[in-house]
């Protein structure tokens, strides 16, 4: 499996720093990532989901309990849209 090249939002950007604002920790979105960047499933505790509606053909994942992440997979991309409580 190859890794994906990663593009990220900008509102993802934004998102990440009021994030960081907020004292949340980057190493775990970093982490995230990462596991999403190789391609592999996620593992169960992230509760890793598609979404539907506005949202339809993106995926959500929780990098805390109050934490979300939105992304989606496309083709080599990892594209990064949002994140937040």
């Amino acid at each position: 499996m190859t890794t994906l090249k990663i593009l990220l939002s900008k509102q993802y950007r934004l998102d990440m720093r009021r994030m960081k604002q907020r004292g949340k920790s980057l190493q775990n979105a970093k982490k995230v990532i990462g596991l999403l960047r190789s391609g592999k499933p996620l593992p169960a505790k992230y509760k890793d989901h598609d979404l539907r509606g506005e949202w339809s053909g993106y995926r959500e994942c929780h990098i805390d309990n109050d934490w979300l992440l939105i992304y989606r997979i496309i083709d080599d991309y990892l594209l990064i849209e949002r994140t937040g409580t």
